[in-house]
């Protein structure tokens, strides 16, 4: 025969024997206060301007700051409400022809008007070709150039 109880949680799980421990969701005191002292030190030396530094020089520190450190420091948020009714996401795909010059095109193959006679541009089209969806070029912000 085993000396051990055969119940380990006779209170119920998560009811246990020290009713005033400490409460739910607090911190352990010693990881708080050697946080508290890392910030400090990180502070002192000017790691916010160390971190903006590595993050421009560095191609390789971009992708370790942004899939290794910010999940970390950033708050888990989980939706989990789940309604009854609910119904998957839907997605609506379109399929059409482009013409090479980026118009899209009729089930005859014509490039397609608008009442105005523009042509329809197909906008990953001139996303990829650094056009606005009228057709212009897309200039560079706050009226800047090349030059």
């Amino acid at each position: 025969m085993s000396d051990w109880p055969k119940n380990p949680f006779p209170a119920g799980k998560g009811r246990g024997g020290n009713p005033s421990g400490r409460p739910v969701g607090s911190q352990n005191k010693l990881p708080l206060e050697v946080r508290e002292i890392f910030l400090r030190a990180a502070n002192r030396v000017g790691a916010e301007d160390e971190l903006v530094r590595l993050y421009e020089e560095d191609p390789e520190f971009r992708i370790t700051f942004w899939k290794e450190i910010m999940p970390r420091l950033l708050p888990k948020q989980i939706d989990a409400t789940v309604g009854v009714d609910a119904e998957p996401p839907r997605r609506q795909v379109e399929l059409y022809l482009v013409s090479p010059s980026g118009a899209i095109c009729d089930e005859n193959g014509r490039e397609a008007r608008d009442q105005d006679g523009q042509l329809f541009l197909d906008p990953l089209y001139c996303r990829l070709n650094g056009l606005n969806e009228d057709g212009t070029e897309r200039g560079l912000p706050n009226g800047e150039s090349e030059h």
